[in-house]
């Protein structure tokens, strides 16, 4: 499977997907998201794996002051996405090291958690802030386990 272009509702946003992200990155989400998805009573869960934004991209963002920051061409130094309509799905940027991409994965899990609760009706969203610290917390925390 090669790189491939997914486009989405929202025309500024662009997911562009690829199937080689660093072979380290990929060994460690590929041993960690089984005990993460326990840990947080998440059924199955898609990883997919976007490219870094290309200084071509960056320069053009820039020229043009877009702000698509959600672009999964990674910009704005955008790391990870789990996105509300689609919580079983989580996207880690591939030129990430294990750690951080184990980091990554812990953090945007947590806010498929959160979208799960809610749309089970088991919990109400978080404010973002909430939201944001908690996932920030449970990653460094995975980090910190691993390092241990």
């Amino acid at each position: 499977m090669g790189d491939q272009l997914w486009m989405t509702v929202d025309p500024l946003t662009t997911f562009i997907e690829t199937s080689t992200p660093c072979a380290a990155a990929e060994i460690a989400v590929e041993a960690v998201l089984p005990e993460l998805r326990k840990d947080l009573g998440l059924d199955a869960v898609r990883v997919r794996w976007f490219k870094p934004e290309t200084a071509e991209r960056k320069a053009y963002r820039e020229s043009t002051g877009s702000t698509a920051w959600h672009s999964f061409e990674g910009g704005s130094g955008l790391r990870g996405q789990c996105l509300g309509r689609e919580p079983s799905e989580v996207w880690i940027r591939s030129d990430l090291d294990a750690l951080d991409a184990a980091e990554v994965l812990a953090h945007e899990l947590q806010h498929s958690k959160h979208f799960n609760d809610y749309i089970s009706g088991a919990a109400e969203l978080p404010d973002a802030d909430d939201g944001e610290q908690e996932a920030l917390d449970y990653g460094k925390a995975v980090r910190q386990a691993l390092l241990d």
